[in-house]
């Protein structure tokens, strides 16, 4: 374990389904990136700002995408909040259900893990998303996941948002029905304000894979964690 004030980094395993996610995704949507920009700055010098801190009015621009997850227990997370256009797309009321009901079986084993690591680790993550109706059409999506506070504590919400990277003409008549995981960008705490400093698109797309194999790391889920990194 490590010392007190260390922050524990996400290490995560080289397995076929994390290689072909493992990709940089960067923030594309505007709405993604104002949250995530919004979300730094209150955060301070935390790891995660304060439910108490989120102000509404502050961000009523990208309400309509924006969600706030309750922590029930490892495998749920209901739906507290949810934006007007995320309810559209799936074609209900969202609040009270379970987020990974939104997902196929192996993309909601993966989303899982990335819960569970905002939860615990302050991770912060960025999902590529494929969208299908019943149809089989699909629609392409961007998901944020961001770990959040209450009274002190980042185990019990999560704020985030789901928006359309391209709307086709039968959003809002014809619902999704699966959400599928496409690529995957993890930032871990102490790199929190190094990624807001800089652009945040980019045209790489090269691997970012970190190696399996790692001594003294401990498991967590289907992740493995090392301890260590600076607090920012």
């Amino acid at each position: 374990m490590g010392q007190p004030g260390q922050i524990q980094k996400i290490i995560v395993p080289r397995e076929p389904f994390w290689d072909r996610l493992l990709r940089v995704a960067d923030l594309k949507h505007d709405h993604t990136n104002e949250l995530y920009i919004y979300w730094n700055r209150i955060r301070g010098r935390r790891t995660a700002p304060e439910r108490s801190a989120i102000e509404p009015a502050d961000i009523r621009g990208i309400l309509k995408d924006t969600f706030i997850l309750k922590v029930d227990d490892i495998d749920t997370y209901s739906f507290r909040l949810a934006g007007t256009r995320t309810c559209s797309v799936f074609g209900r009321e969202l609040k009270e259900n379970n987020a990974l009901s939104l997902f196929e079986k192996e993309s909601a084993e993966a989303v899982q893990t990335l819960f569970h690591s905002a939860c615990q680790d302050s991770t912060v993550s960025v999902l590529g998303l494929i969208g299908k109706n019943k149809s089989g059409q699909s629609m392409p999506l961007e998901m944020l996941i961001l770990p959040l506070r209450l009274n002190g504590k980042t185990d019990a919400r999560i704020i985030g948002s789901i928006v359309p990277l391209k709307v086709p003409y039968w959003a809002g008549i014809e619902p999704i029905e699966d959400l599928h995981l496409a690529s995957l960008r993890m930032i871990m705490p102490h790199q929190h304000k190094n990624e807001i400093s800089r652009p945040l698109a980019s045209e790489d797309t090269s691997p970012n894979v970190v190696p399996f194999t790692v001594r003294g790391a401990r498991r967590v889920k289907h992740l493995q964690v090392l301890d260590g990194g600076a607090q920012s």
